[in-house]
């Protein structure tokens, strides 16, 4: 049996009512980039992991992060590289983030602090991954 998305589109624009500027013209988030990101947080949300009274919430962040990321990309066309973590001078001026070890050396999660939903989502599900051992 598949596994469901716990939201819908209404159920996204409710949550995050005044994060995105949504519509319909192409240079605002469009239903069908909300279905594209909730398809994308289905596959990755881990189910096994979350308790159920976490995992809304947690996926509206993963969905919202998703969206931010295929935003950014549709912009960029062909040209889209990956982001990375960024760390800056410019002129006397240091730009940083400080995200822990943990995130940035593993491949998924580092991908995940690429936006502050992301990150967001890694507060959520940091705890969740302690300790976890799966039997296959």
């Amino acid at each position: 049996m598949p596994n469901i998305p716990p939201i819908d589109i209404n159920d996204f624009k409710t949550y995050f009512a005044r994060d995105f500027n949504y519509g319909t013209n192409l240079d605002q988030i469009l239903d069908s980039d909300i279905i594209k990101a909730i398809n994308q947080a289905n596959i990755f949300i881990h189910r096994g992991i979350i308790p159920d009274n976490y995992l809304v919430t947690a996926f509206q962040y993963l969905t919202a992060h998703f969206l931010v990321i295929n935003y950014r990309m549709s912009f960029n066309g062909v040209q889209s590289v990956g982001q990375q973590i960024v760390q800056s001078n410019s002129q006397g001026v240091t730009e940083s983030y400080a995200i822990a070890k943990d995130f940035t050396k593993s491949t998924v999660l580092n991908s995940y602090a690429k936006t502050d939903f992301g990150l967001f989502y890694l507060s959520i599900i940091k705890p969740l991954l302690i300790g976890n051992v799966g039997i296959i």
